[in-house]
């Protein structure tokens, strides 16, 4: 689990920050898994290219707790710190299970 911190509103009390799964996946990897893009667009080949833009997907779970009403599209977060590199969000997925059926859904975040 990672702290993950809004690019631009950063709460004062460090224990507000919501914690997320991080997985750095393929650009088939949701295609494959049936897990839905619900907002924005899945990862592109360019996106795992060194040098390119850091970008992320969000779980809707995580965009809700961090963006509530809001579109999480085009937003940054940083994770392990102020000082870390920022992610844009180019899309949100639909909620995953990633532990079994009847586990409890927790936020996530992807990396190409």
């Amino acid at each position: 689990m990672y702290g993950v911190i809004d690019a631009v509103n950063v709460p004062a009390n460090p224990e507000l920050v919501p914690s997320g799964d991080r997985y750095a996946v393929s650009t088939e990897y949701l295609r494959t898994m049936r897990i839905p893009i619900l907002a924005g667009r899945g990862f592109v080949a360019s996106d795992a290219v060194a040098g390119a833009n850091q970008v992320a997907l969000v779980s809707a779970a995580l965009a809700e707790r961090m963006w509530p009403n809001e579109s999480p599209i085009g937003k940054g977060f940083r994770v392990g710190g102020l000082d870390a590199p920022i992610f844009t969000i180019v899309g949100v997925t639909g909620n995953v299970r990633h532990s079994g059926l009847d586990a409890k859904t927790t936020m996530q975040w992807y990396i190409p």
